[in-house]
């Protein structure tokens, strides 16, 4: 099932389950990295190539993230009218393909008599629902569901994070380390923040890397050797030209995952060597810590995604144009207009209220004249009106020209026309879910909910009924993800020792 890590080894009482190594991918480019300096200068060459690979395709992304937050930061643009058609059709996408966490749903594939599976499958049922009740998994698919509307791609990756605990050995007396607590979350990533092999599928990528900023302490604290030699090369956008000061600068670090020698590398550009290499942290049978990234407009040709609004992106530009001119025809339509200045009352009539009468001086001349319709003439103003109905109706047009290109029905906006029959809107509401129940299995497939427990803690989950955090009403609910099957991805500690990674905790 796709994205599925599945367990290497899985002790659970006296039932062991082994799956097959999978087969390593070997990297496309010959590797000459044999000491730390040629490691360090071979991964900044593989990041420049990512780096070169999605340069437009970030550029393209800003500009539709600009588009979205309605951003006008040049002063001819402030004063321009437009509707943000990308923002409605976002926000309407966003509560189709994803609704809430799913309920994980743990069963035997075969429904044998297996009285130890059975229980196997129970137990990490519960300990799923615990960690989907304890860890707020909307926090992270929500804004990778934004990325994946507006820029095109988005990434949830998998973290896991050792609590160590130091308590007295029972036989030397020295104090020694070992594992309290172990969390597995997921964690969102920022769409600029990620790179991979530049591959035209997934199977073929090899590494894929992650994106940290961090400070000196930072450094310090994920105990990288050298921390005083490594280069601070970031530092924020001030929006001034004098010098940024030391004090807000940060080293650029990159947690590189190398498939093809099942290592994770932490590499700073411009760094003469790598400030660590980890092996195989999580033991996944895919290596990887996320599923595939989900990505809006894809193609055979390379995986760097484009973003969905540049798919009707010359209609929402006509759409733009035509508003324009409606806000401009809309301030001249004004009632305007000339009188015969020897009536003097005609000025006072412009500005009189409801039920109030002007007298007038010399009525007997003015009835001779004709009266007040021969007193004044106002512009006509009916060709003004007649062509903002035409551009009302093209802007409709517009409208429903960029519905059918992104597939949102009207059944799926709330929109309804009361003539219409039953089987039309029921023909709608079929035609809309069927172009966006594709979307909503690789949204789901893109999310995982993971658990990470070894076999002497399951028992202290198994008994918590929910989080801390959360009324015990939870603990009951059940939720879908748009009525879309559901897929998990487990990762298991093993017997083998648990690996340091960057986020360990210590009590």
């Amino acid at each position: 099932m796709p994205g599925i890590n599945r367990i290497s080894d899985v002790e659970l009482g006296n039932t062991t389950m082994t799956e097959a190594p999978s087969s390593q991918v070997e990297p496309q480019t010959e590797r000459t990295d044999t000491n730390p300096k040629d490691t360090a200068n071979f991964w900044q060459v593989q990041l420049g190539l990512a780096d070169r690979d999605q340069q437009e395709w970030e550029k393209d992304g800003r500009l539709v993230v600009e588009r979205y937050r309605a951003e006008r930061k040049s002063a001819a643009r402030r004063d321009t009218r437009a509707f943000n058609i990308l923002y409605s059709n976002t926000e309407t996408l966003k509560s189709a393909l994803y609704g809430r966490a799913a309920r994980p749903d743990v069963r035997r594939r075969f429904a044998d008599r297996d009285p130890a599976a059975r229980e196997a499958a129970a137990v990490l049922e519960r300990a799923l629902i615990y960690c989907a009740e304890a860890y707020d998994v909307d926090r992270c698919i929500e804004p990778a569901l934004h990325d994946y509307l507006l820029p095109g791609r988005g990434v949830v990756r998998i973290e896991y994070e050792p609590v160590i605990k130091e308590i007295a050995d029972p036989r030397s007396g020295l104090p020694v380390e070992v594992v309290a607590d172990q969390v597995v979350r997921e964690r969102y990533v920022y769409w600029e923040d990620y790179r991979q092999t530049p591959a035209r599928c997934f199977d073929d990528v090899w590494w894929v890397a992650f994106r940290h900023v961090m400070s000196r302490e930072d450094l310090r604290d994920n105990k990288f050797e050298r921390t005083a030699a490594i280069p601070l090369n970031w530092s924020p956008e001030t929006g001034e030209r004098r010098p940024v000061p030391d004090d807000l600068k940060k080293a650029e670090v990159w947690e590189i995952w190398d498939k093809s020698r099942r290592k994770r590398l932490w590499i700073v550009k411009g760094h003469d060597k790598p400030l660590r290499i980890d092996d195989d942290p999580y033991g996944l049978e895919a290596f990887f810590p996320l599923p595939e990234p989900i990505v809006a407009v894809a193609d055979t040709q390379t995986l760097v995604p484009r973003p969905e609004y540049f798919e009707y992106r010359d209609q929402a530009e006509d759409l733009d144009e035509i508003v324009g001119r409606i806000s401009r025809l809309t301030r001249a339509l004004k009632r305007r207009g000339v009188y015969d200045q020897a009536v003097k009352e005609l000025k006072r009539l412009a500005t009189a209220g409801d039920n109030q009468f002007i007298p007038v001086e010399n009525w007997q001349a003015l009835s001779s004249k004709g009266g007040l319709q021969a007193a004044f003439q106002t512009e006509d103003i009916s060709g003004i009106a007649a062509v903002l109905r035409e551009l009302y109706q093209q802007r409709d047009m517009l409208v429903q020209g960029i519905y059918e290109l992104t597939g949102i029905a009207d059944i799926m906006r709330g929109a309804t026309d009361p003539a219409e029959t039953f089987g039309a809107q029921r023909l709608k509401a079929q035609f809309g879910s069927t172009r966006i129940r594709r979307r909503q299995r690789a949204v789901q497939n893109g999310s995982a909910t993971s658990t990470s427990s070894r076999p002497r803690s399951l028992p202290s989950i198994l008994n918590r009924r929910c989080s801390q955090r959360s009324p015990a009403s939870r603990c009951r609910r059940r939720s879908s993800i748009s009525c879309a099957p559901t897929s998990y991805a487990v990762i298991a500690s093993t017997s083998r020792p648990t690996p340091r990674c960057s986020r360990t905790r210590r009590r």
